[in-house]
């Protein structure tokens, strides 16, 4: 994920806009704060915002950005101690945007750590309240670039093996994004589908 044109690219902001305009989310969790760009946007959408960042580096300079923020928590943890830390408190309906892999060009994730996805996916099934997760970068998942998930990605079976524990959602990919929703936004990805086909 990425910004170009003062867009935020690779994120499906408009799809989670959507659906948040149809049914009630409390809550925004984003794993992978980066320099800020999606809790920014989240945090002018939702009632409270947790994103957490494992580099000190990038931390730093998303709290100088989200600090003026009142419903932003931000955390200098890796995902899982993220998870941890704040899933006890989770209360109502939460949209997860998965974004906290191994990146060897951006001070992050070191190489001797093992990919957290199919552990987040495992906390998050075991919550309640509606799920809506979203995880960047499926572009990867198809063609990793490790052939094991010591840094690299999981195989796609095991992520969506991962994801089918979530037994009222279904599964499917958008652009860069591979999403598990709650069955009843089956008509609204339809639309969506449709939508930016029409820009294909």
């Amino acid at each position: 994920m990425g910004k170009y044109k003062g867009k935020i690219v690779g994120f499906p902001g408009d799809l989670l806009s959507i659906i948040t305009k149809k049914y009630p989310i409390n809550n925004f969790l984003e794993t992978g704060t980066n320099l800020g760009d999606t809790a920014e946007w989240a945090c002018n959408k939702f009632n409270v915002v947790y994103t957490c960042e494992p580099s000190g580096h990038f931390y730093n300079l998303a709290l100088k950005r989200l600090n003026k923020y009142k419903n932003c928590n931000l955390y200098n943890l890796d995902s899982l101690s993220f998870f941890n830390s704040i899933m006890e408190s989770l209360l109502g309906n939460s949209i997860f945007w998965l974004d906290s892999h191994y990146n060897v060009d951006e001070l992050s994730y070191g190489k001797s750590v093992e990919n957290p996805l199919i552990k987040e996916v495992e906390y998050i099934s075991k919550l309640n309240g509606d799920k809506y997760i979203v995880i960047d970068d499926f572009r990867q998942m198809l063609f990793p670039d490790e052939p094991t998930y010591v840094h690299g990605w999981p195989p796609l079976y095991k992520i969506i093996n991962a994801l089918n524990l979530l037994s009222d959602n279904f599964v499917m990919a958008v652009p860069d994004c591979l999403i598990s929703l709650p069955n009843k936004c089956i008509p609204i990805i339809r639309k969506y589908r449709k939508r930016i086909r029409r820009f294909e």
